[in-house]
């Protein structure tokens, strides 16, 4: 270890505080904070350009671009965010940017500057094409999406309203305003406190206009609008701008009249782009799908690593490599039955993931079904809506397949329905939430009481299963107006096929309406009534 002087160095590190050390290690030029230096890059420091190799690093998350690591020194816990060697656009875009592991250091130590709540930063390095932001590894932290499930919603709402009004008070806006960029820390005592993490995008100003905040409150609405109640949301509003007025109530209330409008239009907004985004790269060979051909004229599209195991719990196929995918896929090909069991990795002790499902189109149905299939799958799922994961499809000029995720313990909308009460009342709710979250996501499906939908069991959720029958409404349609159309045609379907209850339904408005469930029964009782007298007669 050595120290070294200005020669070489970047601005950053030039006109760094006289109270950083400075030193060179291992081809790594480092910036440390005082006390740590000897941890970091002292005889029983990792090597930190093979942090795969080290016992005491474990990978947290990854992309193409940079790789998160929990790294253990001794009694000492670190993260350390790893920018990996760019690609040849890459080093052209950084030509013109500032390096991401000194705007990152420099962005940490800005918003620590101003009280907003961040991990400590203990030291950035760069060197050999990469780069390296340290910060000291909180107790008990976990990120917001882990915690809501667990945790006293209200004081993680008041917890993460403070820190984002907090943040827009001092001139702080974030950028990228994501659960899994706030960390909650929840005290022995009982306390909740949230800080942010990942702050490359963080923009330093002297006043947060109204415009900044709706669109960091929107990035954190199109988490809260599908696993929090409105009530909810409107109480984190509510917190938000009580922060950022610093605590006067009236002001407080009129910014939330003047922001709640402008908070759903724009998460609206965000939604429709995202979800275009998304939908864009299913046709794209990247990290996430590939296509390849196969034997004659077939072409095959597979899924790659699912990235989202939180929101969609699967089996591991995704480590295959193209020419493994190939030699399954063409077994399958080459057999007439139109069910198969693939090797795939993992197990079945989820309850039937491990399981897949072919489905074969004749040429007569067209070709390009299993294809059709294959999107619409994906553009539900790019929706996080439930639906069986189309791992594959194959399309050639005699045949068509769709390779999905099979499930165990199903049974159709119609079978649950006539089941025992018990379970008919644990359906309606979950039919319920499932119809409620489509309408929010701006989805709409034709009834087909055997296909639409599939209930698991052992997960207590409904599965979409007819994909043919789903259609994705523009930002014409309001969610509630979809939530009435689907609820009627789904009711009258039911009521139509004499499984549906006056309970039932009742329950089933209950759990999609909620405090509003009277208005939408007695608008939806003249239209069954009719439908009961034609059955009658």
């Amino acid at each position: 270890m050595e120290s070294v002087g200005d020669t070489g160095v970047s601005a950053t590190q030039r006109h760094c505080p006289p109270d950083i050390v400075r030193v060179h290690h291992e081809g790594i030029t480092w910036m440390i904070e005082p006390g740590a230096e000897g941890v970091l890059v002292g005889p029983d420091a990792p090597d930190w350009l093979r942090l795969d190799r080290e016992a005491g690093a474990e990978l947290v998350k990854s992309n193409p671009a940079r790789r998160v690591w929990r790294v253990t020194v001794g009694r000492r816990a670190f993260y350390a965010k790893e920018f990996l060697k760019p690609r040849p656009i890459g080093r052209l875009v950084r030509f013109f940017r500032r390096d991401p592991a000194s705007t990152e250091w420099r962005a940490g130590r800005a918003v620590a500057s101003r009280g907003v709540a961040c991990p400590p930063l203990v030291a950035v390095g760069r060197g050999r094409g990469r780069g390296f932001v340290v910060s000291e590894a909180l107790d008990g932290a976990r990120v917001l999406s882990d915690a809501w499930l667990v945790e006293d919603r209200r004081a993680l709402i008041a917890a993460v309203a403070g820190l984002v009004g907090g943040a827009h008070a001092n001139g702080v806006v974030h950028g990228d305003d994501h659960p899994r960029n706030v960390l909650v820390v929840c005290a022995a005592g009982g306390g909740v406190s949230a800080v942010y993490t990942d702050l490359y995008s963080v923009k330093m100003l002297a006043l947060v206009a109204d415009e900044r905040a709706v669109q960091a409150l929107s990035q954190l609405h199109q988490w809260f609008r599908l696993r929090a109640s409105g009530w909810e949301r409107l109480r984190f509003l509510r917190a938000y701008c009580l922060e950022r007025t610093g605590g006067v109530r009236e002001a407080a209330r009129a910014m939330v009249r003047r922001l709640a409008p402008a908070v759903a239009a724009e998460s609206r907004r965000q939604a429709f782009r995202l979800w275009a985004k998304r939908d864009r790269r299913i046709l794209r060979t990247n990290a996430y799908f590939a296509e390849f051909r196969l034997e004659g004229d077939a072409r095959a599209h597979v899924a790659l690593p699912s990235r989202r195991a939180g929101v969609f719990p699967e089996f591991a196929v995704s480590r295959r490599s193209p020419a493994e995918w190939g030699e399954a896929l063409e077994n399958v090909v080459r057999s007439g039955a139109t069910r198969e069991s693939m090797c795939c990795e993992g197990d079945d002790s989820d309850g039937g993931w491990g399981r897949v499902r072919v489905t074969r189109f004749a040429h007569g149905d067209g070709t390009l079904r299993g294809r059709e299939s294959f999107l619409l799958g994906h553009f539900l799922r790019n929706r996080d809506l439930p639906v069986r994961w189309p791992v594959a499809c194959v399309v050639g000029s005699e045949t068509s397949l769709l390779i999905e995720s099979d499930l165990e313990r199903t049974e159709s909308l119609l079978g649950v329905l006539r089941a025992a009460p018990v379970v008919r009342r644990q359906a309606c709710a979950a039919l319920a939430r499932t119809v409620w979250c489509m309408a929010e996501q701006a989805t709409s499906i034709v009834i087909n009481l055997e296909d639409s939908f599939a209930f698991h069991r052992g997960r207590g959720a409904w599965i979409i299963g007819a994909c043919d029958g789903v259609g994705f409404a523009g930002d014409t349609l309001t969610p509630d107006r979809l939530r009435a159309e689907s609820a009627l045609s789904l009711c009258v379907a039911l009521v139509g096929a004499g499984v549906f209850r006056k309970t039932d339904g009742v329950r089933f408005l209950k759990g999609l309406e909620g405090v509003r469930w009277k208005t939408a029964w007695r608008s939806m009782a003249d239209c069954l009534g009719q439908v009961e007298g034609i059955m009658a007669r």
